[in-house]
């Protein structure tokens, strides 16, 4: 075959070939691009954002303690309330001070309060779905949400009695008196005091004072006082006038506060009657303090109070603490505990108002 013819041939077979591959719609073996649609995707439904839960915080038991507040109470208080509030389910805090606005707040649950605070009464009416328990308030009176720990009224006096009584107990010859203050109270604690130490000391015969056997004779119990005004330095000139009269025990007013005064006598030797804790420097010659355990008291109602008592009101009884045994032995102790029984039971009379000379 001429070579022009071949040539011609293969030509038209390549064209042919075009031909049918553009009929085709493209080269074989080569997928088609797609053009002008897009594969629809799925769009996830829309959920609901949860709204966040509030954990309402627990109620609040307040330890009241206002400045001025007595520390040794305060410390104990707080120790007890720290670990008792929160097993009872509230959470513990100590303020020093509260009014009605707070109680908007807050939600109080129980306030332990101690004074000095002024208007607990009124509080505690502001706020009747809370409990309070008032430790110490001498001139506060229950109510429905308010339970009170207090001294009885005649506290002073009680307390006078029965150290002019424990006065004549230990002391050889009845060589026993008091230093008071010049005050209605302290005229009231003075004839107290006497009458104490003439029911342990007297005759039947009714001798108004217990005169020593031996010299120099004085009639006791001896009582001096100072003014109200007179200052811490000048207290021990009065210890000084009852060493001259050669008193060997003597009961410290609480009405008087001097340091000096107790430091004093503790150098002669005299033995001291108080009515607090002790200096540590004269615990040697300290016999005993007679005071009114508020926490002794308070640890034995706070059953009842946790447990939802009604307001109740509580005479706090006269004790005897921090005895000196050298001084005070155990077997005159329990001796004495028997007529302070009968005097916190108020079976006797402790003193006559109508005869007593108040300034």
């Amino acid at each position: 075959m001429p070579r022009n013819i071949r040539f011609l041939r293969l030509t038209l077979i390549l064209v042919f070939t075009l031909i049918l591959a553009g009929c085709s719609g493209g080269i074989p073996g080569v997928a088609p691009t797609p053009t002008g649609t897009s594969t629809p995707t799925e769009t996830p439904a829309p959920t609901e954002t949860p709204t966040p839960t509030v954990t309402p915080l627990p109620p609040v038991g307040v330890l009241l303690l206002p400045e001025g507040a007595n520390p040794q109470l305060a410390d104990r208080l707080q120790t007890f309330l720290a670990e008792e509030i929160p097993n009872a389910g509230m959470r513990f805090q100590v303020r020093p001070n509260l009014s009605a606005s707070d109680f908007e707040r807050e939600n109080f649950q129980w306030v332990i309060a101690i004074p000095p605070f002024d208007n607990l009464g009124l509080l505690a009416a502001s706020a009747p779905q809370t409990r309070f328990l008032a430790i110490g308030f001498n001139n506060l009176e229950a109510a429905a949400n308010l339970a009170v720990l207090a001294q009885p009224e005649d506290w002073y006096v009680q307390q006078a009695f029965m150290a002019g009584y424990i006065g004549m107990v230990i002391t050889p010859d009845w060589r026993a008196g008091m230093i008071r203050v010049n005050t209605p109270e302290g005229a009231l604690e003075a004839q107290a005091f006497s009458n104490g130490s003439l029911f342990f000391c007297s005759s039947p015969s009714g001798n108004l004072a217990c005169y020593s056997r031996y010299a120099p004779v004085y009639g006791y119990p001896i009582i001096a006082y100072g003014e109200p005004e007179t200052t811490a330095d000048e207290w021990p000139g009065v210890g000084r006038y009852m060493l001259g009269q050669y008193v060997d025990t003597i009961f410290i007013s609480p009405e008087v506060h001097s340091d000096q005064l107790l430091r004093y006598l503790a150098q002669e030797e005299v033995e001291i009657i108080g009515t607090g804790a002790p200096l540590e420097d004269i615990s040697a010659q300290w016999v005993c303090s007679l005071e009114f355990d508020m926490y002794q008291a308070f640890e034995d109602y706070w059953p009842e109070f946790a447990s939802g008592a009604d307001g109740t009101q509580i005479n706090v009884p006269l004790a005897i603490t921090h005895v000196n045994p050298d001084l005070l032995s155990p077997g005159r102790q329990q001796f004495i505990e028997q007529m302070l029984a009968d005097v916190s039971s108020g079976y006797m009379v402790l003193v006559d108002e109508t005869t007593v000379n108040i300034p």
